[in-house]
C-alpha cells in the first residue's frame, strides 16, 4: 500500500506542454544541448525561469 511522506508531498509537480518554435531553431538548439549532453526541458525550464525573475 502507498503512504504519503512528507518527502512525495513537497515534490515538484511538473506538466507537459508544446511550444511552436522555428525549425532552424530548433535543430541549432538539439545540436548544441546534445554537444553538451544536457536534456531539452533542463534547458528550457532554466531559460524560463532566469525570465520570470528578471520580470518580478
Amino acid at each position: 500500500m502507498w503512504s504519503v511522506t512528507r518527502e512525495n508531498l513537497y515534490k515538484t509537480r511538473k506538466v507537459n506542454v508544446n511550444f511552436t518554435i522555428d525549425k532552424h531553431l530548433y535543430e541549432q538548439f538539439k545540436r548544441v544541448a546534445q554537444k553538451d549532453m544536457r536534456k531539452y526541458s533542463n534547458i528550457v525550464e532554466g531559460s524560463i525561469r532566469r525570465y520570470v525573475q528578471s520580470k518580478v
